[in-house]
């Protein structure tokens, strides 16, 4: 059994989408909005292993993991990811109005996901209880969930876009999204 909490590198999460819009899996809107949302995400995780023999240093483990971001996007980024224009993006001042008279500071963007996988590795004792562990295997998309807030000042063709986006999102999570892992790690043998 294991436990880890982390931090979801924004590289790694850019990465990953740029390659699953290269084969068609994912929108551009869906990259842009998943870079700011996911980039630098609360990773929780926990793995449940076994080991079929217990001299040797195979094993195979059962991975779930969730991530949970709370940040706030720029209205140029939201503009980019929403589609659009960012002339009108403003409230309240008429046609000349833009997101940079202050009118809107930020959008609110709350993401959740829940990834379940599997592994396998192998590890080596360094030391009497310094181990160290290389494992390949893979997460899938299970479940998840995105809700972009325009926030109070938002124009309704803000808020449209933004539920329209949301749309667009939750539907990408009823699409099975897998990504292989390999891990290295060095770790401590309690008892």
């Amino acid at each position: 059994m294991g436990a880890s909490v982390g931090r979801l590198p924004s590289l790694l999460v850019y990465g990953a989408a740029e390659l699953s819009s290269s084969v068609g899996l994912l929108g551009e809107e869906e990259v842009d909005t998943l870079d700011a949302g996911l980039g630098s995400a609360l990773v929780l995780g926990g793995s449940v292993g076994w080991r079929p023999f217990s001299e040797a240093g195979l094993w195979f483990a059962g991975d779930l993991r969730r991530l949970r971001c709370n940040t706030s996007a720029s209205p140029e980024l939201m503009a980019t990811a929403l589609g659009l224009e960012l002339e009108p993006l403003a409230s309240g001042k008429g046609a000349e109005a833009t997101a940079s008279d202050g009118v809107l500071d930020a959008y609110s963007l709350s993401m959740r996901a829940t990834l379940l996988g599997g592994s396998m590795g192998w590890d080596w004792v360094l030391a009497e209880r310094v181990v160290l562990r290389f494992s390949a295997g893979g997460l899938a998309l299970h479940s998840g969930r995105t809700l972009i807030d325009p926030g109070d000042g938002a124009a309704a063709v803000e808020q449209r876009a933004a539920d329209d986006a949301n749309e667009d999102l939750e539907s990408m999570y009823t699409r099975r999204f897998f990504t292989p892992t390999l891990g290295l790690g060095v770790g401590w043998r309690f008892g």
